[in-house]
């Protein structure tokens, strides 16, 4: 199916044109529609909107982070999301090593909550962008206008977050920036599956900013 955007400043026009257009080319089968939402979007929003005028189990409404992992199980199997909280105690450890470093910026005091919170973000982004060695970032660090003192000490900790990650997380735990990196590149054709077979019958649906997109 060929893709259509919409663009324009009011997301419920351009939902309601969505709407028509899904209802025009899709099936007739339970949840041959699927409207993927933002991660902090109510899907129960959606699905009245849609239940308004159309029939209702039509469509889904789905996050991409909840797609892409029914795609990634459908590929290599179960698998559980590396949760916040793990994430921030591993960040929490990684940063105590380095306050203990000798000639680390970060040396000294041991982290406060904000630093932890800052790094634990920032470690979650090198993740999504598929930044997953120390190595790897700091070659993307290279030749950055990042003074090289911080850019040094968040290697350092990003090094000692993945040895963590290793050393104390379940193989079978992943984290987002792993699940979408191992769909991305699957061997398997996903046009085959359940779940993607239901994706491809609806147009992509988002929203960004005060120019919307559908």
């Amino acid at each position: 199916m060929d893709s259509t955007l919409l663009t324009g400043p009011k997301h419920s026009l351009l939902e309601e044109k969505a709407f028509q257009k899904a209802n025009t080319v899709a099936g007739d089968s339970l949840g041959s529609i699927l409207y993927i939402t933002r991660n902090d979007a109510r899907r129960g929003h959606v699905e009245d909107a849609w239940a308004d005028t159309h029939r209702p189990l039509r469509l889904r409404a789905e996050t991409l982070d909840a797609v892409v992992r029914d795609w990634y199980e459908a590929v290599d199997g179960p698998i559980a999301r590396l949760s916040g909280q793990v994430n921030r105690r591993l960040t929490e450890f990684a940063l105590d090593r380095a306050t203990k470093s000798e000639g680390s910026i970060l040396a000294g005091e041991p982290a406060s909550a904000a630093l932890a919170d800052a790094f634990s973000s920032r470690f979650s982004l090198f993740d999504d962008a598929g930044v997953s060695t120390a190595e790897e970032l700091a070659t993307e660090f290279a030749g950055s206008a990042l003074d090289d003192r911080i850019s040094a000490a968040t290697v350092d900790a990003y090094r000692s977050y993945g040895e963590l990650h290793r050393d104390h997380v379940d193989e079978w735990t992943a984290t987002r920036g792993e699940i979408f990196q191992a769909v991305a590149t699957a061997d398997t054709d996903l046009s085959d599956s359940r779940q993607n077979s239901t994706l491809s019958s609806s147009p992509g649906i988002t929203s960004s900013g005060p120019s919307n997109a559908l």
